[in-house]
């Protein structure tokens, strides 16, 4: 026994003798070099894994590194200057903000081909209810990327205090250093993109500082000038450069614009073929082409055989919020803004020439209907602004979402489907109801939250729909917005237009459902439903195959019921002979009926365009775009 003792009392002591001499041999100056490295390190990783993710990397730049370098200079310092346990919280909230607000970029970009602008978190609380399913864009490399950047900024957090304090002269002096580092890095680096350029020319897309400097392509200003300098230029684009903008100078660039390409409006045959009908839009929830054919849809089928379709009209998608985004421009002409979030930004200009006011400058109500809350998109505000005179929203009848998510609670409550159809006592005016459906939004899961009652009333037991999660899901989804459409049909007469055109494509779809149906190319996947049905049986059914957009909605609709087109608009009447057809693209690519452009992807379909040709559209693709941001900046049509 007293062997066995004795043996375990030199272990022990050996233990211990050998945990001093590792401690003698701790070095506090290396292992505070070794965590400065490793905070520093993982400032750098962050910015790499967004530019990586969102491939802004594909337009790298090496002034790139520079600004990502000064930025990282900044920020360690500003970590280090303080006392360490306050600087370790600074460390966590400053670099757990950037990497999950890189995180968010990837994942809206995997969804929408693009970046958000700082702007677009006056949002945040409208998408919070479809984190879920945005969560899931998120591919197993990158979701390893942030769980592993997420580990080194938590180790980071507990090491933080064994960097060694920083001399009293040397922690005075670092930050003052490197802010004005990265103010003369302001100045200068941006001169190695080349000169400064004012105007947009057909070749501005190309030219760096054109970019850098007018946040032209937010993914390709990432990656000329790095993840961090792009949260500044976003930020002085979105919050700076509008107080900063001369009212005098944008105007004078329009009015050169308008000259340039002259919008005025030429009557046609179609002008007033509508004129005192009364009109109900409708804009559809990613109802898609995937899931419109006459077995699963077939209300909306006999509407587009029996009415008016426009078989080429794509709904591009503009600013942030796809859905608002759409209802703005098809509402005012006016595309939401690349650096603002519409529905805030700009809800004191003046919108005297909407939709909604010139029918109601010509005898009209008008009323706008949603399942949502009037706060969403602050829509009780913003549709107000447009002209309406109200804004429903189908929890003012009822609290229970189960109801109010399935777009047949419009034509099912006898007292909405009245506000509709202006049945109102005493009011004899014609009438103009815009109503938004929601039952076909994403996500597109079984055991989604309106999957199991779309299935369970509008899917026969055993019957095969697409044989794939996703498409199953919204075609059994759309089959609600048919049947609304049905019971509307049932309940309006001959004196009523539907107006059916769909807010953007379906891009809840798996990635894969969308490059094997709409193709790689994402601007021209943006191809959606827009036609026109009345039970006028001297209404005559026509295919419209021109090419045509979103902007083009409002004038033509405006012509169609004899409201007057307004001058200076960035759309055209579809049904103006002098006008070709066209679709431009917020990421400034452009389609005719001869070509497509991208960036460096072009097809020819038709007639070989010339070099002259080509460089003409890119060149009015880049100007119209400028100049949609100066009449919302301007408050163009205020009067």
């Amino acid at each position: 026994m007293h062997t066995r003792l004795s043996s375990l009392k030199e272990t022990i002591q050996s233990a211990v003798k050998s945990k001093r001499e590792r401690a003698v041999r701790y070095d506090p100056a290396q292992a505070s070099a070794l965590v400065t490295g490793l905070l520093f390190f993982a400032l750098l990783a962050v910015a790499f894994f967004t530019g990586a993710a969102t491939e802004s990397l594909k337009f790298f730049h090496p002034v790139s590194i520079l600004f990502t370098l000064f930025w990282s200079f900044v920020f360690g310092a500003l970590v280090l200057i303080l006392p360490r346990r306050a600087g370790r919280w600074v460390f966590l909230v400053l670099y757990l903000a950037l990497l999950i607000y890189g995180t968010a970029q990837y994942i809206y970009f995997k969804i929408f081909n693009k970046l958000f602008p700082f702007t677009a978190l006056s949002n945040l609380h409208e998408g919070a209810g479809y984190m879920g399913a945005s969560i899931s864009y998120l591919g197993p490399l990158q979701a390893a990327c942030f769980l592993l950047l997420l580990a080194l900024g938590i180790y980071l957090f507990f090491r933080i205090p064994r960097i060694a304090p920083l001399p009293t002269g040397t922690r005075i002096a670092l930050l003052p250093t490197a802010l004005a580092a990265l103010v003369l890095a302001q100045i200068l680096l941006p001169r190695a993109y080349g000169p400064k350029t004012e105007y947009a020319v057909w070749n501005s897309f190309e030219d760096p500082r054109y970019v850098y400097d007018n946040y032209t392509n937010p993914q390709k200003c990432m990656g000329l000038c790095g993840y961090y300098q792009f949260l500044g230029v976003d930020f002085y684009h979105c919050f700076i450069r509008p107080l900063r903008t001369d009212n005098t100078q944008a105007q004078a660039q329009l009015q050169q614009f308008f000259e340039d390409y002259p919008s005025g409006h030429t009557d046609n045959d179609m002008t007033g073929l509508l004129k005192g009908k009364n009109a109900i839009l409708i804009m559809m929830e990613s109802v898609d082409y995937l899931a419109v054919s006459e077995q699963n849809t077939p209300t909306m089928w006999k509407m587009m055989q029996e009415g008016i379709n426009f078989t080429n009209y794509y709904s591009s998608i503009f600013g942030d919020g796809a859905t608002f985004s759409n209802e703005f421009v098809l509402n005012t002409g006016i595309y939401s803004p690349s650096n603002g979030a519409a529905s805030y930004s700009f809800i004191r200009n003046s919108y005297s020439e909407s939709l909604p006011n010139l029918f109601r400058a010509a005898g009209y109500s008008a009323n706008s209907f949603h399942q949502n809350h009037s706060w969403f998109y602050n829509r009780g505000l913003m549709h107000k602004a447009f002209g309406y005179e109200n804004y429903y929203s189908f929890y003012d009848w009822t609290d229970d979402r189960e109801e109010v998510i399935r777009d047949t609670f419009l034509t099912r409550t006898p007292e909405v489907l009245d506000l509709v159809l202006s049945r109102s006592d005493g009011d004899d005016r014609p009438f103009f109801s815009f109503f938004i459906t929601y039952s076909s939004h994403l996500p597109y899961v079984y055991d989604g939250e309106l999957e199991p009652y779309a299935y369970e009333n509008y899917v026969r037991p055993g019957e095969t729909l697409a044989g794939r999660e996703d498409l199953d899901c919204l075609m059994a989804k759309t089959r609600i917005t048919d049947q609304m459409l049905q019971e509307l049909l049932d309940a309006v007469d001959e004196n009523t237009v539907i107006i059916c055109v769909t807010d953007h494509f379906a891009y809840g779809l798996e990635e894969q459902t969308l490059l094997e149906t709409k193709g790689e190319e994402w601007p021209l996947r943006q191809n959606t439903p827009f036609f026109l049905y009345c039970k006028d049986p001297d209404f005559t059914p026509m295919q419209v195959d021109k090419l045509c957009s979103n902007a083009d909605f409002f004038p033509t609709i405006a012509n169609l019921f004899g409201l007057g087109v307004p001058d200076n608009l960035m759309g055209h009447d579809i049904f103006d002979p002098t006008y070709p057809g066209y679709v431009i693209f917020s990421c400034y690519a452009w389609l005719t009926d001869d070509a497509y452009w991208h960036d460096e992807v072009y097809k020819e379909f038709g007639d070989p365009l010339s070099e002259e040709e080509i460089h003409d559209m890119i060149e009015y693709t880049f100007r119209r775009i400028e100049c949609n941001t100066y009449l919302l900046e301007s408050d163009y049509y205020k009067k």
